[in-house]
C-alpha cells in the first residue's frame, strides 16, 4: 500500500477519501435518520471527523510520500499569510456577497423573506466555513494541489481537484438538498465546488504563488 501511494500520490489520496467518506457516511445515514431541519443530533458529531479527514488524510500521505520532512514544509505553507488585506476581503466576503445577491434575487420574483435570518445565519456559517478550511485544505491545496501543478495547467489542476472535493461533498449535500428536487443537487455541485475549487485556486496563486494551502 505504502509503494502504492508513494508511485500515484494524487490517484491513491482521490480514491482513498472519496471512498472513506461515501463508506463512513452511508454507515452513518443507515444508522441515524437525518432531519436537517432538526437540532444537534448524533450525526453533527460524527461530522466532525467527516470535515476534518482531507487535512488528516493529507498529513498522513505526505508523511508517507515525503517524510517528516514533508510534513514540517506543508505546516510552513500553512504559516505564509501576509499578503494584500484586499485578499483576505475578497476570501472572507465574496460567498457572503453571493448568498445576498441570491436572496435579493428571490425577494425580486417574490419568495417571502420575513423570517429570513440573513445576519444569524452569516454569523453561524462564517466560522464554520473557516474551520472547514483548517479541516480540509492542507488535503486539497496542500496535499494534491502541489502535486498536480508539476504535470498540468493551474486550470486543469482545480479542475481536477474540484471534482473530488465535489465527490467528497456529494453525501452530505444529498443529505440537506435532495428533498428540494433532483436539479438543484447537481447544479450545486457545480456551482458550488467546480467555481469555487477554481477561485480559490487563483485567489492563493495570486497572493502566494509558492503557497499552496
Amino acid at each position: 500500500m505504502r509503494e502504492l501511494i508513494k508511485r500515484r500520490p494524487v490517484l491513491s489520496f482521490a480514491v482513498f477519501i472519496v471512498l472513506w467518506t461515501w463508506i463512513l457516511m452511508a454507515v452513518i445515514i443507515a444508522l441515524v435518520p437525518v432531519d436537517p431541519i432538526a437540532g444537534p443530533q448524533f450525526i453533527h458529531v460524527a461530522l466532525v471527523f467527516f470535515v476534518a479527514s482531507p487535512s488528516v488524510f493529507g498529513f498522513l500521505f505526505t508523511r508517507i510520500v515525503d517524510g517528516k520532512a514533508g510534513v514540517r514544509e506543508l505546516l510552513s505553507r500553512a504559516g505564509r499569510w501576509r499578503v494584500n488585506p484586499i485578499w483576505y476581503a475578497v476570501s472572507l466576503l465574496f460567498i457572503p456577497a453571493v448568498i445576498g445577491v441570491s436572496v435579493l434575487i428571490r425577494g425580486l420574483f417574490g419568495a417571502d423573506l420575513s423570517q429570513l435570518d440573513i445576519l444569524g445565519q452569516l454569523a453561524f456559517a462564517l466560522p464554520i466555513a473557516l474551520l472547514a478550511g483548517v479541516m480540509e485544505e492542507f488535503g486539497w491545496r496542500g496535499f494534491m494541489l502541489p502535486r498536480l501543478l508539476k504535470q498540468h495547467s493551474a486550470q486543469k489542476s482545480a479542475l481536477i481537484v474540484g471534482i473530488v472535493w465535489a465527490l467528497w461533498h456529494a453525501p452530505i449535500n444529498y443529505m440537506g438538498l435532495s428533498r428540494y428536487g433532483g436539479m438543484l443537487f447537481p447544479s450545486c455541485l457545480y456551482w458550488l465546488f467546480f467555481r469555487l475549487s477554481r477561485l480559490s485556486r487563483w485567489c492563493g496563486y495570486t497572493t502566494a504563488p509558492n503557497t499552496a494551502c
